[in-house]
């Protein structure tokens, strides 16, 4: 009977144990899930934070590249009126020529 005594009591101690295993485990599986869940809503912040830089950067380059064709324009204005001064200045050198030739 007390070998038996000994026996369950051991078995007890062994129960005890576990059960603090397992609510250790359980604890840590807790922390492991809220461990995630925080990396979850970070990594999810971080791809808003960069979608919105995307956007941003898109924005920018749109508004870059209309910049850009209407510097072109303008560049292609100002060489129709160098031309066209420079035509001008040809027609009055020679108009300065022929004036004198008279």
């Amino acid at each position: 009977i007390e070998q038996l005594t000994q026996e369950k009591a051991s078995w007890q101690q062994d129960k005890a144990n576990w059960q603090q295993d397992k609510a250790t485990l359980q604890q840590q599986k807790s922390n492991l899930q809220a461990e995630k869940e925080n990396e979850s809503r970070e990594m999810n912040r971080q791809i808003g934070s960069l979608q919105q830089d995307t956007g941003e950067q898109r924005r920018e380059i749109e508004h870059l590249t209309a910049e850009k064709e209407t510097l072109q324009q303008e560049k292609e204005a100002a060489q129709q009126n160098a031309s066209q001064l420079e035509s001008l200045l040809t027609n009055a050198e020679a108009t300065i020529v022929a004036g004198r030739q008279w």
